[in-house]
């Protein structure tokens, strides 16, 4: 699908969190799973056209947090791969608050899955 209105799609991806955390939601993993890729698309299409400002950061924080509350090895995943281009821990370099909310996401992920020593 062609992700055209990106607000929109990212509208929907937070009816989706918010779907999950309901006690009537029915399949809270597969809801949290669709808001991550919608989150993700989005993201890595700002990323590959290189617009990497509020709005991609934004969408970055909530696609790690799907995935944290998805599963948490995935998100582990995701941070071994940031790291691996350089790119973990420096961030928005502050600029947007992404940094410090994807490392204290990162913090948190530590106590549930730690990172192996590579």
């Amino acid at each position: 699908e062609e992700m055209r209105d990106g607000s929109s799609w990212e509208d929907l991806a937070d009816c989706y969190i918010e779907r999950s955390n309901s006690p009537k939601s029915g399949d809270v993993e597969e809801l949290i799973h669709k808001a991550e890729n919608i989150y993700g698309r989005l993201a890595f299409a700002l990323q590959s056209n290189n617009v990497l400002n509020e709005h991609y950061w934004r969408l970055m924080i909530k696609y790690a947090r799907a995935k944290f509350e998805r599963s948490p090895d995935a998100l582990r995943q995701f941070y071994t791969s940031y790291d691996a281009k350089g790119i973990g821990g420096k961030w928005d370099n502050g600029t947007y608050g992404a940094k410090a909310q994807l490392e204290a996401l990162r913090k948190e992920l530590d106590l549930i899955v730690p990172p192996r020593d590579e």
